[in-house]
């Protein structure tokens, strides 16, 4: 079962690997499936062909509103 799901040969993922610099403009916070989610929107500000392209970026966070250190949303 663990094989039922697999990426096409000619996946390419929508913005090539790298490091961009990019603009936190707006969030969302909701609840999906018993989980609390919280989604950052991200602009990016790269001179290239991805300026001004937007992204998110999914949280998964805390009942009790404490964000712990090692977490994703506090390392981002």
């Amino acid at each position: 079962m663990a094989n039922d799901f697999a990426c096409a040969e000619d996946y390419k993922p929508l913005n090539p690997n790298g490091i961009y610099e990019a603009q936190c403009f707006g969030y969302d916070s909701c609840f999906i499936v018993k989980s609390r989610k919280t989604f950052l929107q991200f602009k990016i500000l790269d001179l290239g062909e991805n300026n001004g392209k937007k992204i998110f970026m999914a949280f998964n966070m805390p009942y009790n509103g404490k964000i712990r250190m090692g977490s994703k949303y506090y390392k981002t």
